[in-house]
């Protein structure tokens, strides 16, 4: 089902001066995520005019036993190089973005700077994967980092490349980030029940998967949840 009219409903927003190590650790922890520059909260999102539970979820690093699925793209993906560095703005971060967003079928940030709040303000300590064929760009994963803690801002990706699954090969490699720098939680985002466009964020492992629950503000395992 196509995704359209997505707007937040019932939220807590704040403008923060900065939104690093410990101070996200503590806010992505309280059920608290980044939107621009912006972190806000929130339990609903309205979808085609229907008002629906929003779900957010965090990985357990330490828990995560990548199946089969995961070990199939790594090797789809073999022949492509890789980089991660310290996030800024470039042309080709841009032309991919425009490529992006020409293709998807969701309501989305039209910019990287409106999408990713301009790196040269230095609120979040902000990161990227670069995949490339050759020299070409053709996937970015844009994410924050704290002491213990990544969360995952925004994927992009050639859509002529789209058989590669380069969105969930994007977080692959933003949990071996997180296993090469003993950071315990990755947050990706969240799903909404009833439209598995998000589902993908949950495929690493779902067995290592958590779920915010706001009236009791903690999080639960997955199976509690939803399963």
């Amino acid at each position: 089902m196509p995704i359209s009219k997505l707007a937040f409903t019932e939220y807590d927003i704040d403008l923060f001066d900065n939104v690093k190590g410990q101070v996200l650790d503590d806010l992505l922890a309280e059920g608290w995520y980044r939107m621009g520059a912006l972190m806000h909260s929130c339990e609903t999102l309205k979808v085609d005019n229907t008002v629906s539970n929003v779900f957010w979820l965090r990985y357990n690093v330490n828990a995560i036993i990548l199946g089969k699925s995961s070990r199939r793209i790594i090797r789809l993906n073999k022949n492509f190089s890789y980089e991660i560095k310290p996030y800024k703005i470039t042309k080709q971060l841009n032309n991919l973005f425009h490529l992006y967003f020409l293709n998807v079928n969701f309501d989305m940030f039209n910019s990287l700077e409106a999408a990713t709040n301009d790196p040269e303000r230095k609120i979040f300590d902000t990161y990227v994967i670069q995949i490339k064929d050759g020299n070409k760009l053709i996937a970015a994963g844009i994410f924050d980092i704290g002491e213990n803690s990544i969360a995952a801002i925004r994927n992009i990706y050639d859509p002529l490349y789209s058989k590669y699954s380069l969105g969930k090969y994007l977080m692959i490699l933003a949990y071996q980030f997180c296993v090469k720098n003993t950071i315990k939680w990755f947050y990706p985002g969240y799903i909404i029940k009833g439209y598995p466009k998000f589902d993908y964020k949950l495929f690493l492992d779902k067995k290592a998967t958590e779920i915010y629950i706001y009236d009791l503000k903690q999080w639960k395992p997955y199976s509690e949840v939803l399963e």
